[in-house]
């Protein structure tokens, strides 16, 4: 299996990593906010990196994790910095899940397999485990009202399984992909 590392070493062009400082401000927060963001990240995420660039995809990937440490984020997409922070902290829960062994298996291998079951179960507890991750964190850090809000809407991914293997089967078939970073890899770039 290839790591991110592996891509980057075969000359693959990911734009550089954004410091959490320079992301709040890109994502335009008050200044209160950016500093409980970034004093929060610096007390449980510091070990993730940012890499904030256009993606180059037809598909609605806002963002991805590429190893236990990396995350990457869509800058393309018009929303708020709201919910491009809630997905950098969810992409960084699935970089934790894969670090702990239990992303890759039934995630990545389930859909090249031809598992469906296990996938969309799979999908779903990871998902929310990812969500619930988020939403507590994004409280932690003075987000409350928003999440108070959105969260429904913030949660609608637990129910695209269905949709998410299908683009995974499509591009694994299309890009020959060995694993999740491969393939994550092929549709960001």
């Amino acid at each position: 299996m290839k790591t991110f590392l592996q891509f980057v070493n075969e000359s693959v062009e990911i734009p550089s990593t954004i410091s959490i400082e320079d992301f709040v401000k890109e994502l335009h927060f008050p200044k209160d906010i950016q500093e409980n963001v970034i004093d929060w990240w610096g007390k449980n995420r510091n070990r993730i990196k940012i890499h904030y660039f256009p993606f180059n995809t037809p598909h609605p990937i806002m963002g991805c994790f590429l190893d236990e440490n990396t995350v990457a984020i869509n800058s393309i997409p018009r929303v708020p910095g709201e919910i491009k922070l809630f997905i950098t902290l969810h992409e960084s829960r699935h970089a934790d899940q894969h670090k702990e062994g239990r992303f890759m298996g039934p995630y990545f291998d389930s859909v090249k397999n031809n598992d469906k079951q296990t996938f969309l179960k799979a999908y779903k507890e990871l998902e929310s485990e990812s969500n619930d991750f988020t939403i507590k964190a994004m409280t932690d850090m003075g987000f409350d009202q928003f999440i108070r809000f959105q969260s429904r809407m913030l949660r609608g991914n637990e129910e695209h399984g269905q949709e998410v293997w299908g683009m995974m089967k499509e591009d694994i078939e299309k890009y020959k992909a060995n694993d999740m970073f491969d393939l994550l890899l092929n549709q960001i770039l």
